[in-house]
């Protein structure tokens, strides 16, 4: 099914065993700029998408670009086949979002390597999730350059066992309130929230003793106060400071100050009346 510029909206039903050779979206192709696909159930199943360019195929359940949405709520997209990349989904579109009891499973490469979730990272795409996820099968991602996949304003949504790599290279981590891909060697640095309260949050450094500290973190502030500062005891850092963690440790407590709005400028000038 095309969606080209139109909402739609997939409440049951099933769209089962078809085949595109454009190599884009065997179940549903978003090709849109301005079209959205909400998913509320149903399912899309045993689909394929292939091509004689090898590479351009993608998407074998549901193929997503542009600048539309697609929104999943509910349903099950499961062991549909791309030829390169997105077995069951292809996210280059401007928003995926995810919430409620969804099943994405099962997806595959025509080579037979696990690809559910492919997440096209040099366009800095990545999962929205909007709303508690009761799936009882993680879901698994791939990226270009494996890192963080998740822009959730709500972080108490992001659950790290509601996910997995398909990649076995890398492991799904919680880090500064974002879901992360990780590859190994990696080592937890600590956040602690100081003045704010609260519980601690962990964050990852891979293959170095580098770390760049956070500049914002999802820890509610104290009432009037912003975030200026990371001290690990000893020395306090600027956000976004690169330390050095074999010196300076990989514990840093939040440092916090008021915040100052800018002065209000009087005038004696009333006007010529």
């Amino acid at each position: 099914m095309k969606n080209n510029n139109s909402g739609f909206t997939m409440n049951d039903g099933a769209i089962i065993g078809n085949t595109t050779t454009n190599g884009w979206g065997g179940g549903v192709n978003m090709t849109s700029n301005d079209g959205s696909f909400t998913m509320t159930g149903g399912v899309i199943e045993k689909n394929l998408s292939t091509k004689s360019s090898y590479a351009d195929a993608h998407g074998g359940g549901v193929h997503a670009q542009g600048t539309g949405s697609f929104k999943m709520t509910g349903g099950v997209i499961r062991d549909n086949v791309a030829a390169y990349y997105g077995g069951n989904v292809s996210v280059c579109c401007n928003t995926f979002e995810l919430s409620g009891s969804v099943e994405i499973s099962g997806g595959k490469l025509s080579n037979g390597t696990d690809n559910n979730v492919y997440l096209q990272s040099n366009q800095n795409k990545k999962i929205t999730v909007t709303g508690e996820l009761s799936n009882s099968t993680p879901i698994g991602v791939n990226m270009d350059n494996p890192g963080v996949f998740t822009n959730s304003p709500n972080t108490n949504y992001n659950d790290p066992t509601k996910f997995f790599s398909d990649n076995d290279s890398y492991e799904c981590k919680l880090a500064n309130g974002q879901l992360r891909l990780l590859s190994s060697p990696y080592f937890t640095v600590t956040l602690l929230p100081g003045e704010a309260g609260g519980s601690s949050m962990n964050d990852y450094v891979e293959g170095g003793t580098n770390y760049t500290l956070p500049s914002t973190v999802s820890f509610t502030a104290p009432a009037g106060k912003v975030l200026s500062g990371w001290s690990d005891g000893v020395n306090t850092y600027s956000p976004g400071e690169v330390v050095d963690t074999s010196t300076a440790g990989t514990e840093f407590t939040a440092q916090w100050v008021e915040s100052v709005s800018a002065p209000y400028t009087l005038s004696d000038s009333y006007g010529d009346g």
